[in-house]
């Protein structure tokens, strides 16, 4: 491993910031998507979303309607969620 210099600004190790709630609707479309192409995926696929579902939870404000609609059509309840806010 190389050593840093001295008085070397350290890399920049922190979180990326969290996604907008449109990021996460693309995401499901691509969940979508692999539905499509191969059916006998859907119980990966619903983990994928399910995944995404608990790290929603994260997100800033409300969850819009249409990402609602989205893990509704990969087969994720989003019921919990508006329940607990």
């Amino acid at each position: 491993m190389p050593l840093r210099e001295r008085g070397a600004t350290p890399p920049d190790i922190s979180e990326p910031p969290l996604p907008a709630w449109a990021e996460v609707e693309i995401y499901l479309e691509q969940c979508e998507g692999a539905l499509r192409t191969d059916p006998a995926m859907a119980h990966v696929v619903f983990d994928l979303a399910a995944n995404m579902m608990e790290f929603c939870a994260r997100l800033p404000g409300p969850m819009p309607a249409t990402v609602r609609e989205a893990f509704a059509r990969v087969g994720v309840s989003t019921s919990s969620e508006s329940e607990g806010r």
